[in-house]
C-alpha cells in the first residue's frame, strides 16, 4: 500500500527543503544506511514466513535444510 510507504517517500523531500544542501546530503546518507539495515530483518522475516508456510507437517521445519 502506498499509505504505509508514503512517509518514507515524503520525508527526504521535506528534509531537503528544510536543510541546506550539505546537511541534507549528510542526512540522506544516514537515511539510506538506516534503510539498508532495516531491510535485513524484514527480509529475514519474509524468508522465515515462507519457510514455515512451505512445510508444516515436519516437526523440525524450522531447521536449516540442505
Amino acid at each position: 500500500m502506498l499509505a504505509d510507504r508514503a512517509p518514507g517517500y515524503v520525508l527526504p523531500l521535506v528534509v531537503a527543503a528544510a536543510l541546506n544542501t550539505s546537511a541534507a546530503a549528510a542526512w540522506y546518507v544516514v537515511w539510506m544506511l538506516a534503510s539498508a539495515i532495516f531491510f535485513v530483518p524484514q527480509s529475514a522475516g519474509y524468508s522465515l514466513q515462507t519457510a514455515i508456510a512451505a512445510d508444516t507437517s515436519d516437526p523440525a521445519f524450522l531447521h536449516a535444510r540442505a
